[in-house]
């Protein structure tokens, strides 16, 4: 995807960033969105710049975004499709998640059942789509619950942006600053 046109584009030592805004129609009145694509200098450079946004990652995503337009020259985007299928749950216990996975009751406002329930398994899927039309974006989650008692189981100027290299992009809410979908394109192509 190639464009003449004005874009926010920022330039950083060892990467640029790329955000192109959607025109949501500020879903509900309440909600902007972009896309950012961090594409670093060299084609090797993708996992430092992941590190040293994993290392400060709101401070680094507010430093680093686009504050203006700029004048672009040569301008490449390239159509992508990333999809993820997850088991999530070992994460989700890393996290601190932990009574969903142990027999209890305190499932009975979400399903009419008075037994104990426990999560056995969270599979969790998403899909980014970029082409020229746009992004499609979505994600599900499923919980396959189990039941019956426990037994101790467990589970500047003008700027060139040219993304024929791996990459970076996520999809935020601009207000808030909260990352919706994250991925990388490792083999782009233009």
């Amino acid at each position: 995807m190639t464009s003449g046109k004005r874009q926010r584009i920022s330039s950083h030592p060892g990467f640029k960033v790329l955000q192109l805004p959607y025109d949501s129609g500020r879903v509900g009145g309440r909600h902007s969105f972009s896309m950012q694509i961090y594409l670093p200098d060299e084609r090797d450079r993708l996992q430092a710049l992941i590190h040293e946004l994993s290392s400060d990652t709101a401070g680094f995503l507010n430093r680093s975004a686009p504050a203006q337009e700029v004048e672009v020259g040569d301008f490449k985007v390239p159509k992508f499709k990333v999809s993820r299928k997850v088991e999530a749950s070992d994460l989700l216990k890393d996290m601190g998640l932990e009574r969903p996975f142990c027999f209890s009751h305190d499932f009975t406002e979400m399903v009419d059942y008075s037994e104990p329930l426990a999560v056995r398994s969270v599979l969790h899927e998403c899909v980014v789509e970029v082409d020229e039309d746009g992004t499609m974006a979505a994600a599900a989650t499923e919980a396959d619950i189990m039941t019956g008692c426990s037994i101790g189981w467990e589970e500047p100027a003008r700027v060139d942006f040219v993304a024929d290299h791996p990459l970076l992009f996520l999809i935020r809410e601009d207000e808030s600053g909260i990352v919706l979908f994250a991925g990388q394109v490792v083999n782009p192509e233009l």
